[in-house]
């Protein structure tokens, strides 16, 4: 007797591989994962107090703003992190609002 929906190839099986890398990596720097994805960048999605952290670790950081706020992405080993940063009342949401000293 088959069990067709439970085989995966080599390529699903070899992403799923790298996307437990990365979730191992990023539990070693204490950075829990809200969801994960298995689009084509195989998305894991942090909080924004973690992104951070991890932003300031990143070399190539990506930006989108968005209605709610700013959507930021890095990647790491072929995954993309992303986590929303949304500014609370206090905080400028560009460069025009903010008062010159």
């Amino acid at each position: 007797m088959s069990t067709p929906n439970r085989i995966l190839d080599a390529g699903v099986t070899a992403r799923l591989g790298r996307q437990n890398r990365v979730l191992r990596h990023l539990r070693t720097l204490g950075v829990p994962v809200l969801a994960a994805g298995l689009d084509d960048e195989l998305t894991l999605v942090v909080a924004a107090v973690d992104g951070r952290r991890l932003r300031r670790q990143a070399s190539c950081v990506t930006r989108r703003r968005t209605g709610i706020g700013e959507l930021f992405s890095i990647h790491i080993d072929g995954c993309r992190v992303t986590w929303l940063e949304t500014p609370t009342p206090d905080e400028p949401t560009t460069n025009r609002q903010r008062s010159k000293p």
